[in-house]
């Protein structure tokens, strides 16, 4: 077998020009290619060598090059004192004539589009724009830009979204979900597993179900019209809270509209008789207990 002293001999010079050369990869061309500086040169060739397929180039690698037609053809690189590739890592995907499919994490940051659908085992991150018809992730999702769903999404651990969300599908999220995103658009159905916290406010059309634990909403929440949000646990609003519909319940009362005869609600003279103001007590005791706030 050839070692490495072995091609250093070939690559020296002698009497006869050797058929083998010694180079390193001192840039890459715009489509990959390498870009070689020969040793005992100062400049690197700008010619485009061609190369083995199972080699890909990468910048300083130590490569042996081999003459052929007046010209060189790349080998492959070489490795000294380092232990040899066991091909654990390439397990990590596996490829058939359908699909490649991915056992470890899948960090993105650029743009990552999905035609049809995007499964992942483990993390996924990504810094970019995800867009896909549907997405699923089993564990955590980290989205550090916009989020657009046409179809599905489910996550089974909990979610953290920096940039705006959009979705038009069923969206559910088993463990909690945070937001700082100043515009978050739930269309159809959101359900959440536990903790919701929105951190710049968000825009809700369609409807959203908590399922247990504390909600939290920084800045505020806009529900549009015609949008249930089903009953939770707790509601904190550390914020303003404003209430503009015609109907109001509270512990577990159903819902009543509000009065709108204003002589019956309007104020006392300070001439008023003690049955008149009996009279004035026992109406808002009445309407108190029409909203659920009075025994």
């Amino acid at each position: 077998m050839i070692n490495t002293e072995d091609i250093v001999k070939l690559t020296e010079p002698g009497e006869k020009e050797s058929a083998f050369r010694l180079g390193t990869v001192s840039a890459l061309f715009a489509h990959g290619t390498a870009k070689i500086l020969f040793d005992g040169e100062e400049e690197a060739s700008e010619k485009e060598y061609a190369y083995l397929s199972n080699y890909v180039p990468e910048l300083n690698d130590r490569v042996l090059l081999a003459k052929t037609g007046g010209s060189y053809v790349i080998i492959g690189a070489l490795s000294y004192a380092v232990a040899p590739d066991d091909g654990e890592a390439t397990q990590n995907y596996l490829f058939d004539a359908e699909e490649v499919v991915m056992t470890q994490g899948l960090d993105v940051t650029g743009l990552l589009k999905a035609k049809s659908g995007a499964t992942v085992t483990g993390a996924m991150a990504a810094s970019g724009k995800v867009s896909g018809s549907s997405l699923e992730t089993p564990g955590d999702a980290s989205v550090g830009g916009n989020l657009s769903v046409d179809g599905s999404l489910s996550v089974d651990g909990g979610g953290t979204m920096a940039g705006d969300y959009t979705h038009s599908g069923k969206v559910t999220f088993n463990g909690g979900i945070a937001a700082s995103a100043a515009y978050w658009n739930y269309l159809p159905y959101l359900n959440v597993g536990s903790n919701l916290t929105v951190g710049n406010g968000g825009s809700v059309n369609g409807t959203i179900t908590f399922n247990n634990a504390v909600q939290k909403f920084n800045r505020g929440i806009e529900v549009s019209s015609g949008t249930q949000v089903s009953k939770i646990d707790k509601l904190d609003v550390t914020g303003t809270f404003e209430h503009s519909g015609t109907m109001l319940g509270f512990f577990n009362k159903n819902p009543v509209n509000r009065p709108y005869s204003s002589s019956a609600y309007s104020t006392l003279s300070s001439s008023a008789t003690l049955s008149q103001v009996i009279d004035k007590v026992n109406t808002y005791i009445n309407l108190l207990k029409s909203y659920g706030l009075a025994p």
